[in-house]
């Protein structure tokens, strides 16, 4: 490949063979040549300027140069992209397909699981998102506190919360209800402790 504007080839990066010639545009000398042009190729490119043309599996271009009353012609054969082509329909392109598969595959999967009820709880359930509120057990006969029952409550993002009934009876039908009751009880040793550590306290906790 030729640099127009100041003749120096342009090294390539591969095997692929670029040829160019100079052509006299009075008489259509060839001037030089790195190869032999085939006969008719000068021509019909001086026809069709701007506009390359195939012959025999081979591309010509050309450039004018009027104020040097020269012309440039590069030639290249088109096996390199035959080969080329072959190759991404062959190789690539199956290669890209089942790549995109895979990825279609993994994003699904993840989609199912956000939406997934069940994967929700589990989650839910691991990052301790189960949130327990106390509902006191007062005596009658001396109206001091006795107990607690624990209420798990669970936040959503839009800042509402599900009650038990809501979430219990799918961690019974999804395997999930023993570590949801042991999130429950760490949760309630963790906020009684301090408070059951007096030795004049007695505390009775229901979990619902």
């Amino acid at each position: 490949m030729i640099d127009p504007a100041s003749f120096i080839d342009v090294i390539p990066y591969s095997s692929w063979q670029i040829d160019a010639a100079i052509i006299g545009n009075a008489h259509n000398v060839v001037i030089t040549s790195s190869d032999e042009i085939a006969q008719g190729i000068i021509t019909r490119l001086q026809k069709t300027p701007g506009e390359h043309i195939e012959n025999n599996g081979i591309i010509y271009d050309i450039l004018p140069l009027p104020e040097m009353n020269i012309s440039i012609i590069t030639w290249a054969s088109t096996k390199m992209l035959q080969k080329g082509w072959h190759r991404q329909v062959f190789i690539w392109l199956p290669l890209g397909l089942v790549i995109g598969l895979l990825a279609a595959m993994f994003v699904l999967r993840i989609l199912r699981r956000i939406q997934s009820p069940h994967h929700r709880l589990q989650d839910a359930i691991e990052n301790r998102d189960i949130c327990v509120h106390y509902q006191p057990i007062v005596s009658l006969a001396n109206g001091k506190i006795v107990g607690a029952e624990a209420l798990a409550r669970w936040p959503q993002t839009d800042g509402s919360w599900l009650s038990p009934d809501s979430f219990i009876p799918l961690a019974q039908q999804t395997g999930l209800s023993e570590p949801l009751t042991l999130l429950i009880i760490r949760s309630v040793f963790e906020d009684m402790g301090d408070w059951l550590r007096q030795p004049s306290t007695a505390a009775y906790f229901d979990q619902s």
